[in-house]
């Protein structure tokens, strides 16, 4: 049997008059897949390109990473009809009361800044300003903390069923805690 190439590099010749070179790859039927840019205009590097990806294994990037956020989060925190509750609930008891707050602060304070963005492509830097924008809204960090715990639950779940590879809240910390210390009158 012959050898395959993993990829193939061609040249694109743009409106511009510049050349940048794609490349496609075979799915796992063994279909041609669509082409994509490498951004590059030297032969070497594109194939660098390509290799680089090939080993970390995202030569073919995975249908998950194109999914929506607003498509992923649909039925979150749904009583009766969300996935991870009817999962959690088969290891240890859930409140409605619990869900409808996550659900609450899922439609208020995490879709509206998360609903356009692919959820393969919401990185580190994207939840730090989001963090500062719940901030500049007027949210107490105890709160901001709390949507932060709903949120890491929902991407450490897209890790769980391998939506996405790794969990991008893996380096982000939570707030300080802004709460007063509680003491007896005087």
């Amino acid at each position: 049997m012959r050898y395959r190439e993993p990829f193939t590099l061609y040249p694109r010749k743009m409106k511009s008059g510049r050349v940048v070179w794609y490349y496609q790859t075979y799915d796992n039927n063994g279909r041609r897949t669509t082409a994509r840019s490498t951004g590059q205009t030297l032969k070497t590097a594109a194939r660098a390109y390509c290799l680089k990806l090939y080993k970390a294994d995202m030569l073919i990037p995975a249908k998950q990473n194109y999914v929506f956020f607003k498509d992923y989060a649909k039925d979150w925190w749904v009583w009766g009809k969300c996935e991870y509750l009817k999962y959690k609930q088969k290891r240890r008891p859930m409140t409605k009361s619990y869900a409808d707050t996550n659900l609450t602060h899922l439609k208020k304070n995490i879709l509206p800044y998360f609903k356009t963005k692919r959820i393969g492509s919401i990185n580190r830097h994207d939840i730090e300003k989001w963090l500062n924008a719940l901030c500049d809204k007027g949210l107490s960090n105890a709160t901001v903390n709390l949507v932060f715990g709903i949120f890491r639950v929902m991407m450490k779940e897209a890790v769980r069923r391998e939506i996405i590879k790794t969990n991008p809240f893996q380096n982000v910390q939570p707030l300080k805690s802004d709460t007063k210390e509680k003491d007896i009158f005087t």
